[in-house]
């Protein structure tokens, strides 16, 4: 951990005696770890940093600037370099922690940032500085056939390197979105934002306030947009039934079909069949639910009868007009 620049972060027991639960920190912050009381098995743990400041708008791709180090100037202050506090310690720890900021110092000391022309930037993270060139020849190359409309050679010429300059580039955007979504492979939201900016998707949100201000006051608009949303699907239900000029029963027996579409998926509506053929599949040596009803007694309820091998049940019951006939209330059956 300590090569890698990582410490632990938790130093008190947080299970009895045990510490089970860890903070992996890598920071130059102070760091300080309160352990509660327990709620349940484990003690919940909190981490603190001291006097850490995190930019939320902190871009890692600065297209605008680049860094260029003097190599020639760093071999000058490396071979002036004495290293003498690096050899007179004996921790590695410290060495290595005395080495690397000296190397640090030096790069920076030698280091400067540029700041790059407009015309210089990409215009996208795919579009190298070499398509930036190709792109200024193309126009330029247009500029001569709009001159010289009639010469054909010089028109072929463009529209054939125009043609391969538009490949070059859709195959650096696709290899570009390919290689980000491996590397957010897993991370749902970095996965769909890289999905959205492929597709030009922008997100233009209205904020929700303006939901509040409906009615005029704010249950009232609440109550509004709840009756909205909830009577949408008994909407399309009542609009579909009325196209199809039929009752809810008499549809959900004409849509039982075994032959359905592979990739498909449909939610029918619950009718006393279903409910009964549930019935007739339940197993009759089973233990009670919830309900404390066993499933002998159901059956006897419905007048479902089981043959004796158990696996198949024969249906006896009346169906008038697919609704149920109940003969008496389930607590006159005994078990």
């Amino acid at each position: 951990m300590v090569m890698n620049g990582l410490k632990q972060g938790v130093h008190c027991p947080t299970r009895l005696k045990a510490c089970l639960d860890h903070f992996i920190v890598k920071s130059a912050c102070m760091t300080e770890t309160f352990v509660f009381d327990e709620l349940t098995d484990h003690s919940p743990i909190l981490l603190m940093f001291q006097n850490c400041n995190i930019n939320k708008n902190n871009n890692n791709q600065s297209y605008n600037r680049r860094k260029i180090v003097n190599f020639e100037g760093v071999k000058k202050d490396l071979a002036k370099e004495t290293w003498s506090t690096l050899y007179s310690t004996s921790d590695a720890n410290l060495a290595a922690q005395t080495l690397t900021t000296s190397l640090q110092k030096i790069i920076k000391k030698n280091a400067t940032i540029n700041m790059l022309q407009k015309k210089s930037l990409p215009l996208k993270p795919w579009i190298t500085s070499g398509i930036v060139k190709s792109i200024r020849k193309r126009d330029k190359i247009h500029k001569q056939v709009k001159k010289h409309s009639n010469n054909i050679e010089l028109r072929q010429k463009y529209i054939k390197y125009r043609n391969l300059l538009r490949k070059l580039i859709k195959k650096l955007k696709y290899e570009y979105y390919n290689n980000q979504l491996k590397m957010n492979n897993g991370n749902i939201k970095n996965t769909w934002n890289i999905i959205k900016d492929f597709c030009n998707i922008k997100n233009n949100k209205s904020p929700s306030n303006e939901l509040l201000k409906i009615k005029s006051n704010t249950k009232d608009s609440l109550d509004y947009i709840n009756n909205f949303f909830t009577s949408v699907g008994p909407n399309i239900a009542s609009t579909t039934l009325q196209k199809l000029a039929c009752q809810e029963n008499e549809l959900a027996t004409k849509s039982r079909s075994n032959q359905l579409p592979l990739n498909s998926m449909a939610v029918y509506p619950t009718n006393p069949r279903e409910i009964l053929d549930v019935i007739c599949n339940l197993k009759s040596k089973c233990a009670s639910g919830y309900d404390d009803i066993s499933t002998s007694k159901y059956m006897r309820h419905f007048m479902i009868t089981p043959n004796k091998t158990g696996q198949k049940k024969e249906d006896v019951l009346e169906l008038k007009n697919g609704i149920a006939e109940v003969y008496a209330p389930l607590h006159d059956y005994p078990e």
